[in-house]
């Protein structure tokens, strides 16, 4: 459900000394369990952010600031590293783990496009604005 999920990355966050986004995550969650507010798509895409930016936050803590030599293909090692670790921890009963990875995974690929940009977004970026359009128009 997602008012467990939410609550699990608000557990999360104060665990990381971020109290005030806990409270916040803990507060939604508690709304969207009574029925206050609908789970919408834009406060699972909130919480999910908030869980990189969290990630990342505790990337820069371990590893300090971004090193300008690691390239887009040494992310793509760092990645491949976790993504076997996911892989390898997958469970289907408890995707705790593997969902940890897939955050840290998500969180290095943020990491890349910091440093490096995130590429050409002309053709995909107007494709996914069209989509909504028409969505939108559909659901009106």
């Amino acid at each position: 459900m997602i008012h467990d999920d939410l609550r699990r990355i608000a557990r999360w966050a104060s665990s990381v000394g971020a109290t005030d986004q806990a409270l916040e995550l803990q507060e939604l969650a508690n709304k969207v369990e009574t029925g206050d507010e609908r789970p919408a798509k834009t406060a699972t895409q909130s919480a999910a952010a908030f869980a990189l930016e969290l990630e990342r936050e505790y990337q820069r803590t371990k590893w300090s600031d971004l090193d300008p030599k690691n390239s887009p293909a040494d992310f793509l090692v760092y990645i491949s590293v976790y993504l076997h670790k996911a892989m390898s921890c997958n469970d289907p009963s408890n995707p705790v783990a593997t969902l940890t990875m897939i955050r840290k995974i998500a969180a290095l690929g943020l990491a890349c496009m910091e440093l490096h940009g995130a590429g050409n977004l002309g053709k995909e970026t107007n494709a996914v604005s069209e989509h909504r359009l028409k969505t939108k128009g559909a659901a009106e």
